[in-house]
């Protein structure tokens, strides 16, 4: 009988097995309520330099030590995954640990729990933080979230493809391993917008959840938005762009509550000089709570209500959208979300 090889090894236990029950899907991280991050999976962050993705990070890891929602995203801990593991790449130490100082005001804590465990690396080459992160995957016991914050740094070149598959297949590794969720902060291209080399368009398609953050700047007044744009498990299509501004009375972050406070400046703002994430934010607030559909008197009452505008600005609103796609009108001559049977107003 020949011996049993490494190989063999390996196929014996991946071959399917009618009696093996495997784990139920275990999500710890939401948005919304729906399904974004879930045991053995990685998920990535993505967005232009400067977005604004470390701020929501900071939240997202002040969820995990507190266990409760901030700005609709929730990661859950238990007593069986617990620990969370975040390591900065891209910082200098005085923003590192000004990051720090954030996470601890989110959380409303003084001192860190010895269950998170934070490291800065930016002087570290590739191979080291990889090193890094296999020893804490495999000597940490009962891990939740690892947080790899840029994960391009782990590459000496993105554009190569067989070390960005190496480093797919690592991800993979590491959370199934050590049954935990990996979140991957990941920068796009400032002409492209889309991920960057062959590691991004892998990362695209191998992570359950594919989040974009981004900046605008309204009037006066700047706000950074987070919202899935792919998902296994979540429908994107069902949630609102999470925002979040600088609150200069409170000194703290802070979730936009509606379309109005973006409009509470006195100068003469257009309807096309709003970001389409809000208008495309508010038009579900009210399909939601109205319907879908709207009649068009309807639909103006409920815009003055969110826009705070008068009627002549609410139709004028109402074109934009519907040149811009973002809402349509059927045969029947209601306004809904859907292009069917899309004519001109």
């Amino acid at each position: 009988m020949a011996r049993e090889t490494a190989i063999d090894k390996i196929l014996k236990n991946s071959r399917y097995d009618p009696n093996k029950k495997p784990r139920p899907e275990d999500v710890i991280f939401t948005i919304q309520n729906q399904p974004i991050g879930s045991l053995q999976n990685f998920i990535t962050l993505t967005g232009m330099p400067k977005a604004g993705k470390s701020r929501f990070i900071g939240a997202i890891v002040s969820s995990a030590l507190t266990n409760r929602e901030i700005w609709t995203m929730k990661l859950r801990t238990s007593n069986e995954h617990y620990q969370v593991i975040h390591l900065d790449t891209e910082q200098g130490e005085t923003d590192y640990y000004k990051t720090i100082e954030q996470i601890k005001t989110m959380a409303n804590i003084e001192h860190l729990p010895n269950y998170f465990h934070s490291f800065n690396m930016r002087e570290h080459e590739p191979k080291t933080m990889i090193q890094a992160i296999e020893r804490l995957i495999t000597t940490v016991r009962h891990v939740c979230v690892v947080i790899l914050d840029g994960i391009l740094d782990f590459l000496y070149s993105y554009n190569d493809e067989a070390e960005a598959k190496r480093l797919i297949n690592l991800l993979k590794r590491w959370s199934k391993i050590s049954n935990c969720l990996i979140i991957c902060i990941l920068h796009v291209g400032k002409t492209t917008g889309t991920t960057v080399g062959h590691f991004g368009a892998m990362a695209d398609r191998a992570a359950q959840t594919v989040i974009e953050v981004k900046r605008h700047d309204v009037d006066k007044l700047t706000t950074f938005s987070l919202i899935p744009i792919s998902s296994r498990s979540a429908d994107p299509s069902v949630m609102s762009p999470v925002e979040i501004y600088w609150d200069i009375q409170e000194l703290r972050w802070q979730e936009t509550g509606s379309t109005q406070r973006l409009l509470a400046h006195p100068a003469k703002i257009k309807p096309a000089d709003i970001h389409q994430d809000m208008h495309v934010a508010t038009l579900r607030r009210i399909f939601d709570a109205r319907g879908l559909e709207l009649k068009y008197t309807d639909l103006l009452t409920e815009m003055y209500q969110y826009y705070d505008k008068d009627r002549k600005w609410c139709k004028s609103c109402v074109s934009y959208l519907v040149t811009n796609g973002l809402l349509f009108k059927n045969r029947d001559g209601q306004f809904t979300l859907q292009p069917q049977s899309k004519i001109r107003i």
